[in-house]
């Protein structure tokens, strides 16, 4: 039997491997675990979080009528929400918008990006949109 204690191979996206720090296996079915430390003293589960807080939800803020908000989800620009907002609330709105400034701006609609901050405060941003129908 083998001492695999500190070296644990995993294939990576160019087919090559890499590997776990040491400990980072356990007895689980997938053969690690989620609260292992990085090099440098950071646990996984924290890192992913961290990470995850830096990528904004974006939701759609309708100012007139019934005030609704759409939403796009985490996206990582702008545009990507305006388009995610496109092709799966367009047809219910009947509006279709960008965030390029091309087209007669919008007054109705708004994009909000609801961004994490420090104490799991949320800030949020407004973007302008634009008609793109």
């Amino acid at each position: 039997m083998t001492d695999d204690s500190t070296q644990h191979d995993l294939s990576n996206q160019n087919g090559g491997s890499d590997h776990l720090p040491g400990g980072a296996a356990s007895d689980d079915r997938l053969g690690l675990s989620l609260n292992s430390e990085l090099p440098g003293g950071r646990p996984l589960n924290e890192t992913y979080w961290a990470a995850s807080d830096m990528i904004p939800h974006y939701t759609i803020r309708h100012l007139a009528g019934a005030r609704e908000e759409l939403s796009c989800f985490r996206q990582l620009e702008d545009e990507s929400a305006a388009l995610y907002f496109n092709i799966v609330h367009g047809a219910k709105v009947r509006r279709r918008f960008t965030t390029a400034k091309s087209g007669a701006p919008c007054t109705d609609y708004v994009l909000i990006a609801h961004e994490g901050g420090s104490g799991g405060a949320v800030r949020e941003r407004a973007i302008a949109l634009f008609d793109a129908s």
